[in-house]
């Protein structure tokens, strides 16, 4: 019943997931008693896929009491205990509730940094863990010195040519590609790609380290390279994923919006359909209609011509994405920025403006301090199209 449960989760047949979710729980309780240790990570399960769907009190009354129960179990110090006062401190920091993620994020560091004195595999992980926690609170500096430090180890450890050391090379990637520190960034990006091209073929981990390394290309207008690595990150989703999952599209998605950034709306508007297509189905298999979706559900066909048609497509991308996926997503974020950026190039400032704020506060809710530096980049340019004087820290801040 587990692996379905997940399977139907990373299928996102989110409809069929929750019961499953829940049944596992009340077994548990009912065969093994509420103090059982498995008993408390179906506790913890359910809260991640409630607040994942956005069911954020349930979410909540879950991680708090699987909290006490970790407390009562393993003790106030243990990594368990850690990881639910993340995941609580994560809600948190998603309802902007900052004052109560806070303490929660410090006690979590404390213990991992205690974990992580040694040189082993396990200190590696946690130095991990706490440069992400230093990242999320917008701790930069400490940031940098813990992805460092765990890089250093499992290199160490691993050797430089180990999928393990390629993991660590794409987080700290990430870390400066979030900076727009792109000369950093795009060495240890490629050298993860080799390393994993090389130990394990083309996989998931590997699309997150080329989808970095696409955006910085396409930031630099190196259309033809960014292609190429989008192609590549599509191919990859659709074996691990299949068509109709939220990654394929969110790839055809990025891989139709380089496309409109080179005028080639012909291939754009192609590529968009079938991504517009994948979300219809997204949403059937949540038994969600699509008469509830704005913009009108009738089928309507985009002549490649007409920026209106180019417009209607771009909104009912982001309608059908907030109903299949909600508010708060990375696919719908990515939408809000890229109908942004559409309005930002037509010249209406004032409807652009409005879209990269929906944006920036949707990645707020997810990253917390962090932002995608090309969304900032753009936003940026915005306000300085528009003569307004920008205020970096307000900026980081919205």
């Amino acid at each position: 019943m587990i692996n379905l449960a997940w399977a139907y989760s990373l299928q996102e047949k989110y409809i069929l997931a929750e019961p499953l979710w829940r049944q596992i729980l009340t077994i548990r309780e009912q065969q093994l008693g509420i103090m059982h240790p498995l008993t408390v990570q179906s506790m913890a399960r359910l809260g991640s896929f409630c607040a994942g769907q956005g069911q954020d009190e349930e979410a909540e009354l879950l991680y708090q009491h699987a909290l006490t129960l970790r407390e009562q179990i393993f003790g106030p110090t243990h990594p368990d205990t850690a990881e639910m006062l993340i995941s609580l401190a994560r809600l948190y920091r998603k309802q902007r509730k900052y004052e109560r993620a806070e303490p929660l994020y410090e006690r979590s560091l404390k213990i991992y940094e205690q974990l992580a004195t040694s040189k082993t595999l396990s200190a590696a992980y946690y130095l991990g863990m706490s440069a992400q926690l230093y990242e999320e609170q917008g701790k930069y500096a400490q940031a940098e010195w813990l992805h460092l430090q765990e890089l250093a180890i499992q290199e160490r450890i691993w050797g430089p040519q180990h999928h393990c050391t390629a993991a660590s090379l794409s987080s700290l990637a990430h870390f400066y590609h979030k900076q727009a520190q792109y000369e950093k960034a795009i060495p240890l990006f490629q050298r993860a790609v080799a390393i994993y091209e090389q130990t394990l073929g083309e996989v998931t981990y590997m699309a997150s380290s080329l989808s970095g390394l696409a955006q910085i290309y396409r930031s630099q207008r190196k259309f033809e390279d960014a292609k190429s690595l989008y192609q590549q990150i599509l191919a990859i989703d659709e074996q691990t994923f299949g068509p109709i999952h939220s990654h394929t599209a969110g790839s055809l998605s990025s891989l139709a919006q380089l496309y409109e950034e080179q005028e080639k709306n012909e291939k754009a508007v192609q590529l968009y359909q079938k991504a517009f297509s994948t979300y219809e189905k997204l949403l059937e298999a949540k038994h969600v209609s699509l008469r509830n979706i704005s913009h009108g559900a009738d089928q309507f066909h985009v002549r490649q011509d007409q920026p209106t048609d180019l417009l209607l497509l771009h909104q009912r991308l982001l309608a059908i994405c907030e109903q299949a996926l909600g508010l708060v997503h990375p696919s719908t974020a990515a939408n809000l920025s890229r109908l942004a950026f559409f309005y930002h190039k037509q010249g209406k400032y004032e409807e652009a403006e409005a879209f990269y704020r929906r944006a920036l506060a949707t990645y707020a809710q997810m990253l917390g301090p962090r932002r995608p530096a090309e969304l900032l980049k753009r936003y940026t340019s915005l306000l300085q199209a528009m003569g307004r004087k920008i205020d970096i820290k307000q900026l980081y801040a919205e």
